[in-house]
């Protein structure tokens, strides 16, 4: 089994953007970095939350995606209509030769 065969989500990452209104102060916006990229969305056990919890991070789902997509921990992502913060995220540490998935650790956004 690939890991291919593995990524059934899609998701839409998110970038953040300063945007101006009509008298010129700032109003954040978000506007869409990637669409449609393969992904697998896994919630996190009630154990798994606790284990991440005592460092501090909590963090609700996990997603697994391809490296060197440029996600870093200030996007967030809509997967089926639920968006997620990404509370964690490797960045482009791995060359994609040699890895080939990325972990994001996400909190459901409310």
């Amino acid at each position: 089994m690939s890991f291919e065969s593995l990524l059934t989500h899609t998701m839409t990452v998110e970038r953040k953007t300063d945007a101006q209104d009509e008298i010129g102060a700032p109003e954040p916006s978000w506007s869409d970095e990637l669409t449609e990229e393969p992904c697998r969305l896994e919630p996190l056990s009630a154990t798994e939350r606790d284990v991440f919890g005592r460092r501090g991070v909590v963090v609700s789902h996990r997603c697994f995606v391809k490296p060197n997509k440029g996600i870093t921990e200030a996007d967030r992502i809509e997967i089926g209509g639920t968006t997620y913060n990404v509370v964690s995220a490797p960045g482009d540490l791995y060359d994609s030769t040699e890895a080939h998935h990325s972990e994001l650790l996400l909190l459901e956004f409310r």
